[in-house]
């Protein structure tokens, strides 16, 4: 399985990269996402959250493009102010 992950959370991509079976895709820009969601072979899934500070029309905006081309897509969504790390394989620091 192949996943985009669009997200600023510390230690979330080393801790799903040691999943087996899945190949993660870690873009620092929204327009490198929307990019590999355009492609002819576009991922399975895609988690993206608000860690990084986008816009949450983005957001949604990158979600309605990732359903539209068959792509899975999970949300993390905090709101402004909420800090989160990985540790551990939990995700800590909500709120």
């Amino acid at each position: 399985m192949e996943l985009i992950i669009f997200s600023a959370i510390e230690g979330l991509q080393a801790e799903v990269e040691q999943l087996r079976d899945v190949a993660v895709l870690a873009p620092s820009r929204i327009d490198q996402v929307q990019r590999l969601l355009s492609g002819s072979r576009p991922p399975d899934a895609l988690y993206l959250d608000d860690s990084r500070g986008t816009p949450l029309a983005d957001l949604w905006d990158l979600t309605a493009r990732a359903q539209q081309v068959g792509v899975r897509v999970m949300l993390g969504l905090t709101g402004p102010g909420g800090s989160r790390r990985c540790a551990g394989g939990r995700v800590t620091g909500y709120g």
